[in-house]
């Protein structure tokens, strides 16, 4: 039987009982009509130098307020070693959605929507605040899902949307590599041995529907982006952003 795998927002420690929050308890007691004694299996997306999750034991199927034991702390080894900002220009609802819960599961570390010349205006999220923030709120729990289906213990986060012009201009510090997914006049991957060995943080920006201006492109190379191709055709807005991912990870994260 499988056991169900959560993210808590909760302080997690062993040989200790919590309770859950209303919508956490409605889901395990009330959509997957769990009992009490069932095991589960808890994270809670802390940014340390220790990844892992817990065992934990259903004491209390209430579902209002479901009450759970935390047992062992358990290491796993599902974070990649690579730190990858995705900064990627908003494209449809149900498509951007999509991208981000296959980024999530390619294991960046970040997103940032972003605001671009051709980004359509119907998309800009050029909303009032109360529903930018519910906006923000449901991205965040698409990514959180995420996590909880595909083994991550760190959860992304999700940024505000911002203009690509004031994006570009802010603080990069710290950064080893930067790229721009250009089809045109642009180089496939290529890595060296020292970027093989050194590089830990990549910021990686990719255009919507209608791809970054030249203008755009222009500001990127100048602020160090290297442009690069992911193949001879034209990808869709939500497909090449994950081409790139897999290749980073294959080339310098995961399989290294």
């Amino acid at each position: 039987m499988r056991i169900p795998r959560l993210y808590c927002k909760q302080v997690l420690s062993p040989k200790s009982r919590i309770v859950l929050d209303k919508e956490t308890s409605h889901y395990l007691c009330t959509v997957l009509r769990l009992k009490a004694n069932r095991d589960l299996v808890l994270f809670n997306g802390e940014l340390s130098d220790t990844t892992g999750e817990y065992q934990a034991r259903l004491v209390e199927a209430n579902k209002k307020a479901a009450v759970v034991e935390i047992g062992e702390f358990t290491k796993t080894g599902t974070e990649s070693t690579l730190d990858i900002e995705l900064a990627c220009c908003l494209i449809k609802n149900d498509r951007f959605d999509w991208l981000l819960q296959k980024a999530t599961e390619l294991g960046v570390t970040s997103i940032s929507p972003i605001i671009s010349e051709f980004t359509d205006v119907k998309h800009s999220v050029k909303l009032s605040k109360e529903r930018l923030e519910k906006k923000i709120l449901h991205w965040q729990q698409i990514v959180v899902s995420a996590c909880e289906q595909s083994g991550r213990t760190r959860v992304p986060i999700v940024n505000v949307p911002t203009a690509l012009i004031d994006w570009l201009t802010g603080d990069m510090n710290r950064v080893d590599e930067k790229y721009v997914l250009h089809p045109y006049n642009a180089v496939p991957f290529s890595f060296n041995d020292k970027q093989k060995a050194e590089t830990k943080k990549i910021i990686l920006l990719v255009g919507p529907e209608g791809g970054l201006s030249e203008e755009e492109i222009a500001i990127a190379h100048g602020q160090q982006f290297t442009s690069v191709s992911v193949g001879p055709r034209i990808l869709r807005a939500e497909t090449a952003p994950l081409t790139a991912l897999s290749i980073l990870q294959y080339q310098l994260g995961d399989f290294t």
